[in-house]
């Protein structure tokens, strides 16, 4: 069931774009491993939160996954623009392809709606630079003229939303656009020499070794508008950084 509430729409979760028309935010999660799921709920309440407390939803909901590759069910009060967020496993950018070829894009045809797509997991930008291409050779072709896709992911192993514990430079980021040529990644200055999540970190103990980002990479742009590699590292007992390759 929908919540209602009225709120000036003041811009889209990924910073991208503005626009003074009824917002739908949903948030969907994992339903592969049952025991995770209550975790998931709540990375999803506190991703809604968010949204809700900066007045950026119109209505607003929590649903679980059902069919992977069911085109998404959009309620029949969706305005137009949807804010989608995603809490749960992921594998690769190639798995995001299949997820907006099969959910996404079908609902966007069929109901004219622009998607702001914010996937909290693993990798779901790994391959950004193949992402972006995607999106403007095979999806922009198909959206009509005032629609688009944007998506934030993460490029590496994800920690999920305990940045709000951990640090927001803990997950390493990128976007891609169907309005925009290339993909759009951090600066270097937000992650090099910030902490990462090792096997030592208290959190990298609770969450178990598949989210240990140490040996992962992601790029990153520096002072001189250069794509960087970094990777998590240990430069000291116990201490992980982000660190140039």
């Amino acid at each position: 069931m929908f919540l209602k509430k009225s709120f000036l729409l003041l811009a889209s979760v990924l910073g991208l774009s503005s626009a003074a028309s009824a917002t739908t935010c949903l948030c969907e999660i994992d339903t592969t491993i049952k025991a995770e799921m209550k975790y998931y709920r709540m990375g999803c309440n506190s991703w809604l939160n968010r949204l809700i407390k900066q007045n950026k939803c119109d209505t607003w909901d929590v649903r679980e996954i059902g069919d992977r590759y069911a085109p998404l069910n959009l309620p029949h009060m969706a305005g137009n623009k949807l804010i989608l967020g995603y809490v749960g496993h992921w594998s690769s950018s190639d798995q995001t392809k299949n997820h907006i070829d099969y959910v996404l894009l079908p609902a966007m045809k069929s109901k004219g709606i622009s998607i702001e797509y914010d996937n909290t997991a693993c990798l779901a930008t790994s391959d950004s630079e193949d992402l972006q291409s995607y999106l403007l050779k095979h999806v922009k072709p198909q959206l009509r003229k005032n629609q688009y896709m944007a998506m934030k992911g993460n490029q590496g192993i994800s920690i999920g939303l305990w940045d709000d514990v951990f640090g927001p430079t803990a997950n390493f980021y990128s976007y891609v656009d169907t309005r925009r040529t290339k993909p759009v990644y951090p600066t270097c200055a937000e992650f090099e020499n910030k902490k990462c999540l090792g096997p030592k970190n208290f959190l990298g103990k609770l969450l178990g070794s598949a989210q240990v980002q140490v040996g992962t990479t992601g790029s990153c742009k520096n002072q001189q508008d250069q794509l960087v590699q970094l990777i998590c590292d240990e430069v000291s007992n116990g201490k992980y950084v982000w660190v140039k390759m």
